[in-house]
């Protein structure tokens, strides 16, 4: 299970009129948004059901890298996903012993972005960043059914985190995952897809590093998220329709 393996260097740098009763529509959207999100989160049934052999028509099959520079790229944007634990794409990756606390990915957005136009709605006209016309149609689409189409759950059954990160010597031990993972379409409100999966640390892993203002470098996050993304990648694939 384990090995050695090298960590490959990089700095990565990412390089956004209206009356009182007009606001109390785009309030009751997002009182209609959280509305949803409780009652089509609570109509998550993660029973192991019997997996069948077709693939699930949700997940598109992955593109191989055409060359180094692609797989690298890949690897990167998947670790920006694992890293924003759910506010990117659809999987979330959640212990088995935390189920009780899973929040779906779409239920995860719903609630930041209702947050983010509470926030500007408690602001006067002059104060936001952004137009009233904006926040409407933020508020409108949260508040539709039509926002909810899929998300996949990895439930984590054992996991054994990457450990002895060295970076002054470029390696580490892998890390490995086993768990269950399960696609739940919410126009059906049903789970459609489901899988088993086994997943390891990448061969390598990028990671930043700084002098200033504190000599400081993120390898040991970076070989964590680098796992999450193995795991959400790999539940995806081993995603599988289930009988009708």
């Amino acid at each position: 299970m384990y090995g050695r393996y090298v960590f490959a260097a990089v700095l990565l740098v990412v390089a956004c009129k209206t009356n009182s009763g007009d606001e109390g529509a785009v309030r009751d959207d997002l009182q209609k948004a959280d509305a949803l999100r409780a009652r089509l989160a609570e109509a998550n049934n993660l029973t192991i059901p019997e997996v069948g052999a077709a693939p699930c028509p949700q997940i598109k099959p992955r593109q191989e890298p055409k060359d180094a520079a692609e797989r690298k790229l890949q690897s990167q944007l998947a670790s920006m996903q694992a890293a924003a634990g759910g506010e990117l794409g659809h999987t979330v990756v959640v212990p088995s012993d935390k189920l009780a606390e899973l929040l779906p990915a779409t239920a995860i957005r719903v609630t930041r972005r209702s947050e983010s136009v509470a926030a500007e709605l408690g602001k006067s006209s002059l104060e936001r960043s952004r137009d009233f016309a904006a926040l409407q149609k933020d508020a409108a689409e949260l508040a539709a059914e039509s926002f909810w189409t899929y998300d996949v759950i990895a439930v984590v059954d054992q996991r054994q985190g990457p450990s002895e990160v060295r970076p002054e010597k470029g390696t580490f031990k892998s890390g490995a995952v086993v768990g269950r993972s399960y696609l739940y379409d919410y126009q059906a409100k049903a789970i459609v897809c489901a899988g088993r999966f086994e997943a390891q640390s990448g061969g390598s892993v990028d990671y930043a590093s700084q002098n200033q203002p504190l000599p400081r470098n993120n390898a040991a996050y970076a070989a964590v998220v680098d796992l999450d993304a193995q795991t959400m990648k790999a539940a995806e694939e081993a995603l599988r329709a289930l009988p009708r």
